[in-house]
């Protein structure tokens, strides 16, 4: 099945930036759906990631992605 790592509360016009350990950009976000935005991470490696939040909501933080 598909995994995904969701991130609520968001405006339309919100951006995601997630990057990887080296802080090379992996995936920027396309459209959030009803203040939503899902980030497929099926063929994502294990590791640590970072995202930034800009827009509207201001957010930062980073993942562990473990398969």
């Amino acid at each position: 099945g598909q995994r995904f790592i969701t991130f609520n509360n968001l405006s339309s016009n919100d951006i995601i930036r997630i990057y990887n350990i080296s802080g090379k950009l992996v995936h920027n976000s396309g459209n959030i759906i009803n203040n939503n935005y899902r980030w497929s991470v099926g063929n994502t490696s294990s590791g640590v990631y970072f995202y930034k939040i800009t827009g509207s909501s201001k957010a930062s933080g980073k993942m562990l992605i473990i398969k």
